[in-house]
């Protein structure tokens, strides 16, 4: 049995969720306020201790076990979760090997090399007479002395071996200062030097607190590039980095959601203002990864853009919006956040700003403009139909044809279909087209049937037979089983595993029938969750092979879990036809077994409420309409063969 198995078997998780949730005894399960979203009216949070589930019915829709309701609610990553349900349950986690003990270390060390760089910058910066011109321009920026400090913000100075030279006293050589980012090494010479100098130095932390590389600013305006990272290393990685967000977590959890800028220094002059929300990435597009970190913390995302970046730098082809300042290049790729939206489940918005203000600007003139700016944040869709169209002759054939070929791929990849259709009548308005025109594949609305004349019309209606049309809700899988999760889920997620590529043509025939996409809710174990997660990742990217991006970028603590899987495949060839087909089935078999058990809770908790004449009941109906109908549309897709992946 594995660890995590081990832990769930033992969790009580009515004692756990009970620190949190006041729960009230419902038959088979508890209820009460959902602690992830603002509602205080409706107890739609459910919790069923035989199986170690849980699930709001209400406006966040979330769901999950032990491990994810930790995750979620203390913003904690699989390991930290791992470890602290391990020490209340008593569970031994298995000992790590040799190598990854004196991996570990050499992490710490070189950490420890970052964190008395900190103060050595942060002495520099208050005490050296050449740090003036550094101190003044933070005075300019209107940070307080305060807010300096507790962003540590630190002076590198104009010398070639400075810090070299200060950190040989705690016994680092050059090359480990290579190694963490702190020198750089001449190719051609061999010559060890400082990389950092005549520099606003600011640290950059993970969301756990610790250190991993620095953001430095040129003082002298001849001195480029003008912004400069740390490199690349095995402490700091920039895909998965956002500056602030070990002070931000916390109030982007309280408040549900993040807001991402630009620069270090707008985060910085944010939070001394009150809006503690804020992060910044590394000046690269916005990964998948750094999105997933937020997901865990809230459910929405706004990116509060410079006017510049966004508005002014649109093209049609390929309709990306990009700014490029010395080593920095802020890229805003819309058709990549609509997909992340849909697979993450994280409301993405975008809130350009006006013209020719930076956010600590924009905050400082008018807080309460900032306030609205975020709140009416549009979502990415939105904002390119805006974007597109304003300013344009929407009377030129043309014109409306180069905004159609720019937007329809976007809508395309919009994941729910009720988001989806309201976008396509919202293009359709703003070209003053007829929908059919611009998406032929949409079925023009059934026509309401006749009233009949006379008494008949006052008669009561029988309630409309349910069909695989009708479709109040996604679906939404079960909650599955504590002890295990079900074979089927196990063999999709390592087929998944050793061939990735197979994923987008699962989702594609999922769509075709009309349902979601595979989700982390269609597999029981947070581990699969997490797996699935990765392969998601290793297909958003193109720097790997999705494969190798995976086992990179696992948690140690998932590794096991991850070659046990790829393991049970190893005489299977996946690239058969009759494999695919095989996969294919078995992913509507996994929804359909989720579903089934999911009808068989709702049934109960409808019948409870009932019962105590509980609003909810209706909540309940309305999911199980939706889930019947989700069950018809699998049942009439497995009826027809070959149901293929690909």
């Amino acid at each position: 049995m594995s660890s995590v198995q081990e832990i769930k078997d033992r969790v009580d998780v009515l004692d756990i969720i009970g620190q949190t949730v006041q729960l009230r005894r419902s038959g088979a399960s508890y209820s009460g306020f959902c602690p992830f979203h603002d509602n205080k009216n409706t107890p739609a949070f459910v919790v069923w201790p035989d199986t170690g589930y849980w699930k709001c019915f209400g406006a966040c829709n979330e769901n999950g076990d032990i491990f994810s309701f930790l995750m979620k609610k203390e913003g904690w990553d699989f390991k930290e979760t791992l470890q602290y349900l391990a020490k209340i349950t008593g569970v031994v986690l298995e000992e790590r090997s040799p190598e990854q003990q004196k991996k570990t270390e050499e992490k710490d060390r070189l950490r420890d090399a970052l964190d008395k760089t900190v103060g050595y910058y942060q002495h520099l910066f208050n005490k050296s007479n050449l740090a003036a011109a550094a101190r003044e321009y933070v005075a300019n920026r209107g940070l307080s002395p305060e807010t300096a400090a507790h962003f540590e913000i630190g002076f590198s100075l104009k010398s070639w071996d400075a810090l070299i030279t200060y950190l040989a006293d705690f016994g680092y050589t050059p090359d480990d200062l290579v190694e963490v980012g702190l020198a750089t090494k001449n190719p051609e010479s061999g010559r060890i030097y400082d990389r950092f100098r005549n520099r606003l130095m600011i640290p950059i932390r993970d969301d756990r607190g610790r250190m991993v590389g620095f953001g430095a600013r040129s003082i002298d305006p001849q001195d480029e590039p003008k912004y400069l990272n740390s490199p690349q290393n095995a402490l700091f990685d920039k895909g998965r980095t956002l500056y602030g967000l070990d002070k931000a977590r916390k109030p982007i959890r309280v408040d549900g959601k993040a807001v991402l800028v630009e620069g270090y220094l707008d985060v910085i002059s944010a939070h001394q203002a009150g809006y503690e929300n804020v992060v910044c990435s590394m000046g690269t597009a916005l990964t998948d990864r750094q999105m997933s970190q937020i997901k865990r913390y809230a459910r929405q995302l706004v990116l509060a853009l410079d006017a510049d970046a966004a508005g002014h730098k649109a093209t049609l082809k390929g309709v990306e919006v990009a700014r490029e300042s010395g080593d920095r290049e802020m890229a805003f790729d819309p058709r990549g956040l609509v997909r992340t939206d849909g697979q993450l489940k994280l409301d993405i918005r975008v809130a350009p700003l006006p013209e020719g203000l930076d956010p600590d600007d924009l905050i400082q003139k008018d807080p309460k403009e900032w306030e609205t700016l975020i709140d009416e944040a549009q979502s990415v869709v939105d904002y390119m139909i805006d974007v597109l169209t304003k300013d344009r002759d929407l009377s030129d054939p043309k014109v409306k044809s180069e905004i159609s070929d720019a937007i329809m791929p976007l809508i395309n990849d919009v994941a729910h279909p009720i988001e989806q259709g309201t976008y396509r009548q919202r293009l359709a308005t703003v070209l003053r087209l007829d929908e059919r025109v611009l998406f032929p594949d949409v079925k023009p609305p059934a026509a309401a049937p006749k009233q009949s004349k006379g008494k008949d019309k006052w008669k009561s209606r029988k309630e409309p037979k349910l069909t695989p049309s009708t479709q109040l809700l996604p679906d939404r899988p079960a909650p599955a089983a504590n002890d295990h999760s079900t074979g089927a889920q196990r063999y999709c997620m390592a087929c998944l595993l050793v061939q990735p590529e197979l994923l987008p043509g699962i989702d594609r025939r999922l769509r075709e029938i009309g349902l979601a996409p595979l989700a982390t809710e269609d597999f029981a174990d947070t581990e699969l969750q997490l797996l699935l997660d990765a392969v998601s990742a290793s297909l958003r990217q193109d720097t790997a092979m999705p494969t190798d991006f995976i086992q990179d970028n696992l948690d140690d603590f998932l590794l096991d879990r991850y070659q046990r899987l790829v393991d049970t495949l190893a005489d299977i060839d996946l690239h058969s036809e009759m494999r695919q087909r095989n996969l294919g089935e078995t992913v509507l078999r996994v929804r359909q077994q989720n579903i089934n058990r999911w009808l068989n809770e709702l049934r109960f908790l409808q019948l409870d409420a009932q019962s105590d004449d509980d609003e909810m009941a209706g909540v309940y109906q309305t999911e199980i309409v939706a889930q019947i109908s989700a069950l018809a549309r699998i049942q009439r897709a497995l009826s027809k063969q070959p149901w293929k992946s690909q």
